[in-house]
């Protein structure tokens, strides 16, 4: 899989950066001098991996307008990323960012996505509250209950549009949003992947704790916040921090079928130890009220893009993917970063050393519930290494490995994960 890595870096060195336009003479101040290349290309095939979303192909490609230095990191970023993986996910994004295209210093961050899982996973609200046993999904065990026994089918549409404005200066600013969000899910039809249709799945088992969320539905609804970055380097960092605090309202009307409001906060933080060493810290959590779909309980919200939680390649690498999943939630993540090696003038290659942690703080669920674990969740813990491949400062190939620190809970063996940037 390093083999793997270093192909494709080799392959998008050869694609990115590219340039489409060099000015001789450069008319204002904000162009690049002589030489210099204005837009940055990276184009590289989709390739990337977890053993929890499978082997992902497709292809990912990113249009950075750089202009000039007094537009850093980019004056306008372009991401598209069209993949599939071979356990059963479509999914299909595009990210447009910058912080010069509307006037008055406002930033504007756009994405869209469609994504289709077939098999999302589900074990239970909470996280030791439900009980999770592998010999469950092991065929070769007298207690298999299906391949898919944690998992269900699940689709969705989203729409974010978030304005950030300067409270004082570019480093404090406040954030509007406008999120739109429509989710289909089902239990997970055996007969669709030529199994047993006998076989049964926890959330087919679940049904009447879920009810009319089994529906979907959409949440529309607004996001308001306030963001402090004093970071050195947005994609790259080596020293400063970044803090946000999140409110998102789904309230009834707008089409809604279902209201609440979140609360996420999250904090990083980046110390440099030497010219070349960076420990990483981060720390995020989240409080919801009641009315919440089952379904968008994993999601995390964030101002520049979102991700599932707790568990797996984007919060707590080493346990399962959504193994802890509530209302409320912390998860925290500890990295050593080291540049061994450089590329090019902001190329570089990396390794880092991680431990990452995170629980959900919900009640347990009713004692009539099947497979009932623990009256409380406790931490979920990964330890791991990881490598990073910098094509140049807004480019980063990455690949981790993490291993459960208790495997009963959240799953044995190493977990594998090829990807794009760094984790935080």
């Amino acid at each position: 899989m390093v083999r793997l890595l270093g192909c494709l870096a080799g392959a998008a060195l050869a694609l990115a950066p590219g340039s489409l336009s060099a000015q001789e003479a450069p008319a204002d101040p904000g162009s690049p001098p002589a030489g210099e290349r204005r837009y940055s290309i990276g184009l590289l095939p989709a390739l990337d991996y977890s053993p929890d979303r499978g082997f992902g192909y497709g292809v990912v490609f990113q249009l950075d307008d750089k202009r000039g230095p007094d537009y850093a990191p980019y004056f306008l970023s372009h991401r598209l990323l069209l993949q599939r993986t071979t356990k059963g996910i479509a999914d299909y994004q595009y990210r447009l960012d910058s912080k010069y295209l509307l006037p008055a210093d406002l930033r504007l961050t756009l994405e869209a996505r469609y994504q289709v899982s077939r098999l999302e996973p589900y074990h239970g609200p909470g996280g030791a509250q439900t009980h999770y046993d592998q010999d469950f999904v092991d065929e070769d065990s007298p207690l298999y209950r299906g391949k898919y026994y944690y998992a269900y089918d699940k689709r969705y549409f989203l729409l974010n549009a978030v304005v950030q404005g300067p409270l004082r200066g570019q480093s404090l600013r406040c954030l509007l949003g406008l999120v739109v969000l429509h989710t289909k899910v089902d239990t997970v039809d055996y007969t669709d992947f030529d199994e047993d249709p006998a076989l049964d799945s926890l959330l087919a088992r679940q049904r009447d704790l879920v009810g009319d969320e089994l529906d979907g539905g959409s949440e529309n609804g607004l996001m308001l916040g306030v963001v402090w970055d004093r970071r050195d380097n947005e994609v790259s960092p080596h020293s400063g921090f970044w803090t946000e605090g999140l409110v998102r309202w789904v309230p009834e009307g707008l089409g809604n079928d279902f209201d609440y409001t979140s609360f996420t906060a999250t904090h990083r933080h980046y110390l440099p130890l030497l010219d070349d060493l960076t420990l990483a810290v981060r720390a995020s959590g989240r409080v919801m009220s009641d009315g919440a779909p089952f379904f968008t309980r994993s999601r995390l919200d964030g101002s520049f893009n979102t991700e599932t939680v707790v568990g797996g390649k984007k919060t707590v690498r080493g346990i399962l993917w959504q193994r802890a999943v509530g209302d409320d939630f912390l998860y925290g993540n500890l990295e050593l970063r080291y540049r061994f090696a450089r590329l090019s003038r902001t190329g570089y290659l990396a390794a880092s050393a991680f431990y990452d942690l995170g629980r959900t703080f919900d009640e347990a669920p009713p004692a009539a519930l099947f497979d009932r674990g623990g009256d409380r969740d406790r931490w979920h813990q990964g330890l791991g290494a990881g490598l990073r491949v910098a094509l140049h400062d807004t480019f980063v190939v990455a690949l981790d490995v993490g291993l459960a620190v208790d495997p009963d809970l959240d799953g044995p063996g190493p977990k594998l994960y090829v990807g794009l940037d760094w984790l935080f």
